[in-house]
């Protein structure tokens, strides 16, 4: 009679732990797969946090209280111009230049913008047993590590 309670309270520890850890990764996923999908509309107008929130809910709603998913973390950095060089080929050359593959091609410049962005993502999580609340404690702040990217703004502008 008395191993039955000893093994449910067994059982009670691990729930909680397990709640957290899986809260953790899921909110890695929702994490990742939010700053994965933004885009250039998305930055640079306001409307970046709304549109997390809402990649967050539309992919992760049903694991999460949406309630309590909050971005802890989010900044957009400065506009930058990245130059680059491409090669187009041409006829012309390849008239002048018949046996080298290679002088075939012209050079160009181009460049486009960019902007980083810098996310982290908090879920606040309440334990559901006993134990849960004599270790973890009222509620527990589930954090994920600072996710960047580089988000497209446009391309190549003429002077």
């Amino acid at each position: 009679a008395i191993i039955l309670p000893v093994l449910l309270l067994l059982l009670l520890v691990p729930i909680d732990f397990y709640r957290v850890i899986n809260a953790k990764m899921i909110l890695k996923s929702a994490a990742s797969e939010s700053i994965s999908k933004i885009n250039y509309e998305d930055v640079g107008v306001g409307g970046l946090e709304d549109a997390i929130l809402d990649i967050v809910d539309e992919c992760f709603g049903d694991k999460f209280d949406m309630n309590e998913v909050e971005i802890s973390f989010l900044k957009e950095g400065p506009l930058v111009d990245k130059d680059y060089i491409y090669y187009v080929y041409s006829s012309d050359l390849a008239d002048q230049n018949p046996g080298n593959f290679q002088k075939q091609f012209d050079k160009r410049s181009s460049s486009y913008k960019y902007r980083e962005v810098e996310l982290q993502m908090s879920y606040n999580i309440k334990p559901i047993t006993i134990f849960g609340n004599m270790f973890i404690g009222d509620s527990f702040d589930v954090k994920t590590p600072v996710y960047k990217r580089d988000i497209y703004i446009s391309g190549y502008e003429r002077p």
